[in-house]
């Protein structure tokens, strides 16, 4: 009996063993109900519908805003809270074919600057003010290049702002603009296909909606790698006799070995020149142990056959020169230009620039960076050539001639150093730039300075002028990114 209700008792353990184990291994293989997962799946796409018929807008900002505070001895306090670029407002998460750019111009006051939408097949834009044509500029105080325009054309457009809107279909690469303006308006249209563009605008008055005859047409065609063909016409209703202007440009790049060759030529009326040229470069790495060592040739020769003159430029070598650079980082750059032009007698000229490279030397007490500059020119120049779009800062390229005048020579020099102190770090400095030419109004500068960041957020920046006349100049600012 003992062995009977034994053996039954083992049978039970044994059974209710195995039924354990089939519902442990039954709880973990449950399978996924799909009528719950359908549900999931329709209020999800429930979400989703609200969303685009009730969309929520959500606002980003981006834009770089900088506070300024300087003090100068003569002109006392000048403070400036402002933003450097933006502020760009964009929208939003759940419109993505939809976005928006504003500007913020007072406390209450919103300006819409531009909106546009789209989708894989066209798309709409339309701006408070803008250009059919492209300009480009180059703003100092912030050093940067600022370009404004649709760039439609490069060259027939009156760069005239107006409210604008542009309309695309992308499956034809065509577009479509009108521009709201004073007195006149425009209509334009651009087609763009692989190897050809061309744009196309004509004026009208917009308050009798008449033709004001003023038309502009501009077209290029690529056919190859390097080739590029580019002509327009326009036509001005000038009085008595209408205008009409017209240009064919055409130039082709290639390479031969490790020279680069680009003939140019063009015929235009209307005084906008006809010239024939070629760009020529060269440029080859000598590889030493610790650095490469670049020596750099360039060459320009063009011909004015409208007027029978080799042009020339001694202030920026873009004309008829010839260059030759060698550079080497952590070194320097030495560079030279002779250009020589022909009007009614030969004219010559010759330029250098010597410069230092990253001279920065590291030690356990202090950082110590040194820069040097001499060459030919006023260190004090500053221009800007429009429309080639050429910025002339003495100092970064070769500029000045030395033949009509052997002291147009400048010298600049600067020093700082940065001792490593735990929690204030800041960097002392000296500056000193010198033109040597005969009768230079205030050839020399000479000022020293001091600038930190205190406690790791604010700069902190005072100075002093020793020449040409003294002067005592302090700056707190702080710039931020987002």
């Amino acid at each position: 009996m003992k062995k009977l209700l034994l053996l039954l008792l083992t049978v039970v353990l044994a059974f209710a063993v195995v039924i354990g184990t089939e519902e442990a291994v039954t709880e973990e293989a449950t399978p996924v109900d799909p009528l719950v997962v359908l549900e999931d799946e329709l209020a999800d796409l429930k979400d989703r519908v609200a969303d685009l018929e009730n969309p929520q807008l959500k606002a980003y900002v981006e834009g770089t805003v900088r506070g300024r505070t300087n003090f100068n001895w003569k002109t006392g306090f000048t403070t400036s809270l402002s933003f450097i670029s933006g502020p760009t407002w964009r929208f939003s998460e759940n419109i993505p074919e939809v976005s928006l750019t504003l500007n913020i111009t007072g406390s209450s006051a919103i300006t819409l600057n531009n909106l546009k939408v789209y989708n894989d097949h066209i798309a709409a834009s339309w701006y408070r003010s803008e250009m059919l044509g492209k300009k480009t500029y180059f703003i100092k105080d912030y050093g940067v290049w600022y370009s404004e325009g649709l760039g439609w054309f490069s060259r027939y457009d009156d760069k005239v702002k107006g409210t604008l809107m542009t309309l695309e279909f992308k499956d034809f690469g065509l577009s479509f603009a009108t521009v709201e303006g004073t007195p006149t308006d425009k209509v334009a249209v651009r087609g763009d296909w692989d190897i050809v563009t061309f744009a196309a605008q004509a004026k009208f008055s917009n308050d009798t909606v008449k033709l004001t005859q003023e038309y502009a047409l501009e077209a290029s065609v690529t056919p190859f790698e390097g080739l590029v063909i580019k002509g327009g016409y326009q036509r001005l209703p000038l009085i008595p006799t209408p205008l009409n202007k017209y240009f064919v440009y055409g130039e082709y790049s290639f390479d031969v070995g490790l020279l680069s060759l680009k003939p140019y030529v063009q015929y235009a009326n209307a005084l906008q020149g006809q010239f024939v040229g070629l760009d020529v470069d060269y440029a080859y790495d000598i590889i030493g142990k610790d650095a490469t060592t670049t020596l750099a040739l360039a060459a320009n020769t063009e011909f004015d056959y409208e007027n029978m003159i080799f042009d020339f430029d001694p202030e920026t070598y873009s004309l008829n020169f010839v260059g030759a650079s060698l550079s080497r980082p952590g070194i320097g750059s030495a560079a030279v230009k002779f250009g020589m032009g022909y009007d009614t007698d030969v004219k010559y000229a010759l330029g250098f620039l010597v410069k230092s490279n990253d001279w920065t030397f590291e030690t356990e007490v202090a950082d110590l960076e040194l820069d040097a500059k001499v060459g030919s020119g006023d260190w004090a120049s500053y221009d800007y050539y429009y429309p080639q779009n050429i910025l002339k800062i003495w100092g970064s390229d070769v500029y000045g001639d030395i033949i009509s005048d052997p002291s147009n020579i400048s010298v600049s020099g600067s020093a700082s150093i940065t001792p490593n102190i735990a929690n204030f770090k800041p960097t002392l400095g000296v500056s000193a730039s010198h033109y040597f030419k005969t009768g230079a109004a205030d050839p020399t500068e000479v000022s020293v300075w001091m600038e930190t960041k205190l406690y790791d957020l604010i700069n902190f920046r005072v100075g002093f002028d020793i020449l040409p006349e003294m002067d005592l100049n302090a700056r707190v600012d702080y710039t931020i990114s987002f």
